[in-house]
């Protein structure tokens, strides 16, 4: 069932019934009004009410204005909703909205967040990165803010960290653990950039490998990002579901590419060219700030280019500039 199953259609049919009105005296809204109000049909409401169908968390909210009350007053009770992903479906959320407003509590420090990782703690396992006391407190706040909670039932219903593994006495061959997310090309790698906070395809990876050619994440990648230039590292709870995809413009190519919906910038797996993603054709202005980091990261390294240049000058030796380069050109 893709809805909300806490939704409560018996709830939502008293407060409409309810609901006061000014241009009558007797109170309650209409079916047909109701519907207009949500952009939706008399049909689908019917079915919201007997049980039939559950709305989205979007529509939750749209609900919730319309007849005036609170988004929990449209949720069945406490009992049924003691869990964290119900808690956030309460809230009118989707795993995606709700990260995004997670993020800008979860600053200075700044706290890895995203939809996996919400995903992993919805699922019972606390990630590592938020596994420290201080980091699971933190979380806890965020989320106690973000869905509008108290923070003793946010406590309640967040996993336990997990326990520390002994340390065993022999040496044993590890599994290797496989992660969804990573892909076998380097270029299907998306992250978002924390100095510039846009997702693009990066320039270049730096990771390690196990004997099995697979990566080995006990220690963190490094991307450098396609926009601003700048090096951070990524775990794997850090790379970002290929939940959109882009055709490429390229008349003699066309082919379609997996990507993230997030990214503002991809790189044709067929061809190679770096195509605008699928956020920035949804919103322009995000295609601007694109541009205009871009624009500001070619200043920076056209004015440091120009600077060895002057200094080998000077100096009578010759420059290098290992920022142009790969890592695997080097």
């Amino acid at each position: 069932m893709r809805g909300q199953a806490s939704f409560d259609g018996e709830a939502m049919k008293r407060i409409r019934e309810a609901a006061p009105r000014h241009d009558r005296e007797r109170p309650g809204l209409s079916l047909d009004e109701l519907a207009a109000g949500v952009g939706t049909t008399r049909r689908q409401l019917i079915k919201y009410e007997q049980g039939a169908a559950t709305p989205e968390p979007a529509r939750i909210a749209q609900l919730a204005a319309a007849l005036g009350c609170e988004i929990r007053d449209l949720t069945i009770g406490e009992t049924a909703a003691a869990d964290l992903a119900a808690l956030r479906r309460g809230a009118g959320l989707t795993q995606r909205a709700a990260v995004t407003r997670l993020r800008p509590l979860l600053t200075r420090p700044q706290l890895r967040v995203s939809s996996w990782l919400l995903a992993e703690t919805e699922a019972g396992r606390l990630p590592t990165t938020w596994s420290s006391p201080e980091s699971r407190a933190r979380v806890a706040a965020a989320l106690a803010a973000a869905y509008d909670q108290p923070a003793d039932r946010i406590e309640a219903v967040l996993p336990a960290a997990p326990a520390a593994a002994a340390v065993p006495t022999t040496i044993e061959p590890q599994a290797v653990v496989a992660y969804p997310l990573v892909k076998s090309a380097v270029d299907t790698w998306y992250a978002r950039c924390p100095s510039c906070e846009l997702v693009a395809s990066p320039t270049s990876v730096s990771y390690r490998m196990n004997l099995d050619r697979s990566v080995d994440w006990t220690v963190p990648a490094t991307l450098r990002c396609s926009q601003c230039g700048t090096e951070h590292q990524v775990t794997p709870f850090d790379l970002l579901p290929h939940d959109s995809e882009i055709t490429c413009p390229r008349a003699t190519c066309g082919k379609v590419t997996q990507v993230p919906a997030e990214a503002v910038e991809v790189v044709c797996e067929h061809c190679g060219l770096c195509p605008p993603g699928p956020a920035a054709l949804v919103d322009p202005q995000l295609a601007n700030v694109a541009s205009h980091v871009r624009y500001g990261h070619t200043l920076k390294m056209q004015a440091a280019v120009q600077a060895a240049k002057a200094n080998n000058a000077l100096t009578g030796g010759s420059a290098t500039f290992p920022f142009l380069l790969d890592p695997g050109d080097q």
